[in-house]
């Protein structure tokens, strides 16, 4: 596969990433905050396989200790991580090409705000 590409609203910081684990849309309260959106759609890859190529992002370590990283200058949410190891995901919105991700799955489906309809076709 090739590299996919993405990167900030103002272009400050750019990135690629090869080999993605899959896509999805978070419902939860803390994606909600950082992202200012109702849910979040991100794609995880595994860390070693993403490639900072321009900037560097700030981060902001949560009170539950996963770390969020932005750009300092536009404010565009770029990556999660985990306080243990695990996925890193990349959000999808920042993707040059967001569609070639639609999200697979969802998660934090409880969290979810009433008025948004669910991705994946469920009631309430």
């Amino acid at each position: 596969m090739t590299n996919v590409e993405g990167g900030c609203y103002c272009g400050a910081i750019r990135y690629q990433f090869k080999e993605p684990r899959g896509s999805a849309l978070c419902y939860c309260e803390n994606c909600r905050k950082v992202s200012g959106a109702q849910s979040l759609a991100w794609v995880g890859v595994a860390r070693e396989n993403v490639e900072i190529v321009r900037g560097n992002p700030a981060t902001y370590v949560a009170p539950n200790g996963t770390t969020w990283s932005f750009c300092s200058n536009c404010g565009t949410t770029l990556f999660w991580k985990p306080k243990e190891e695990g996925p890193f995901t990349v959000t999808t919105g920042s993707l040059d090409d967001p569609a070639a991700f639609p999200p697979m799955s969802t998660t934090y489906d409880e969290d979810r705000i009433p008025w948004e309809p669910h991705l994946m076709g469920k009631e309430e």
